[in-house]
């Protein structure tokens, strides 16, 4: 049996701060600000091509933890 994307993307954010009991995983005030910006949007793209999509930021408790410096390319 094979998830949807959005099953997928729900397991890996808010389904694993449910199972840890952590208020992060979603996106509202109070909780932490832990955000990733994708290069593409998952959705947009066939499931082919979700191999290439790649992380250009994130976002941890507010910091930018990481930033891709060739996001552009």
């Amino acid at each position: 049996m094979a998830l949807t994307l959005q099953a997928a993307l729900a397991a890996c954010t808010s389904g694993s701060a449910r199972v840890t009991r952590s208020t992060s995983g979603v996106l509202r005030p109070g909780a932490p600000a832990d955000v990733a910006v994708l290069s593409t949007d998952p959705f947009g793209v066939p499931a082919a091509a979700l191999h290439a999509t790649r992380v250009d930021l994130t976002v941890v408790c507010g910091r930018v933890v990481f930033e891709r410096t060739d996001a552009g390319a």
